[in-house]
């Protein structure tokens, strides 16, 4: 017989659903430092990585409300990691890098925008997306200027414009991305 295992994290439940013929439910309980029992009673070890991570994650979120922007997105990156299984939280993330962002921390700006382009963790808002994306151009932060071109473009947030978009494809590539360069080259290519 083949087992289906289902880890929990508190208490153990009975499944509702229809197991496919020759399947059976295994409950192994799930620690909150990221051990469990594997079905033949060894103690199975969650990835190190993450469970560093997972310690870390307390003195991070202290040293984020005492104001440490670092800390704040550090916290945000931990709770985003896509290799994470346990720890991954994409919704709580979102006021990590909204703190930072707001003491003008550049990485969670940027991580901050492409959530709200992609709705990752958060609604998709591309007005904010834009907001963000426009005040970290007029830093000269050069991926700020392409995220605005790229709204301007397509029209996300704002009202389709092709000038305006070349024009902060061209402010991008000024401030040294190639992908800002490429693209005012192309766009030159249709004037």
């Amino acid at each position: 017989m083949k087992s289906i295992i289902i880890a929990l994290m508190a208490s153990y439940f009975s499944a509702a659903a229809e197991l496919p013929e020759g399947y059976e439910i295994v409950h192994v309980p799930v620690y909150a430092d990221g051990t469990s029992i594997n079905p033949d009673g060894t103690l199975d070890i969650a990835d190190t990585t993450e469970r560093a991570a997972y310690k870390k994650l307390p003195s991070l979120k202290r040293s984020c409300a005492k104001g440490s922007a670092a800390a704040c997105f550090e916290t945000a990156t931990i709770l985003q990691n896509e290799s994470f299984t346990w720890i991954k939280d994409l919704p709580a993330s979102i006021p990590y890098l909204q703190k930072a962002c707001s003491k003008n921390h550049i990485d969670s700006c940027l991580l901050l925008t492409v959530s709200y382009f992609n709705g990752t963790g958060t609604s998709q808002n591309y007005h904010e997306a834009l907001r963000i994306s426009r005040k970290l151009c007029s830093r000269k932060i050069a991926e700020g200027c392409f995220n605005t071109a790229i709204s301007y473009e397509n029209g996300y947030g704002v009202r389709q414009d092709t000038i305006e978009a070349w024009e902060y494809f061209g402010k991008s590539c000024d401030y040294g991305y190639q992908s800002g360069c490429d693209n005012y080259t192309r766009m030159n290519k249709t004037r």
